[in-house]
């Protein structure tokens, strides 16, 4: 379990929501610039590969459906 340990006169600067809001923006900067220096591209793949049971029975390679 943890715990948050804080000075008894502390007082946030940020409300929770713009405390969100500013994570995200630092998040979504590093993401874009460290992309971008590393010249990485986004690649989506599907989300289901469908085999068929006959080859995965026979023992040879499977063949992949993508739908």
């Amino acid at each position: 379990m943890s715990y948050l340990i804080k000075p008894a006169n502390y007082k946030a600067l940020l409300d929770m929501k713009q405390t969100e809001l500013g994570i995200k923006q630092i998040k979504d900067f590093f993401q874009q610039n460290l992309s971008s220096e590393l010249r990485l591209r986004r690649v989506t793949a599907p989300l289901f590969v469908q085999v068929t049971l006959r080859t995965r029975a026979e023992g040879g390679r499977a063949e992949a459906a993508f739908s």
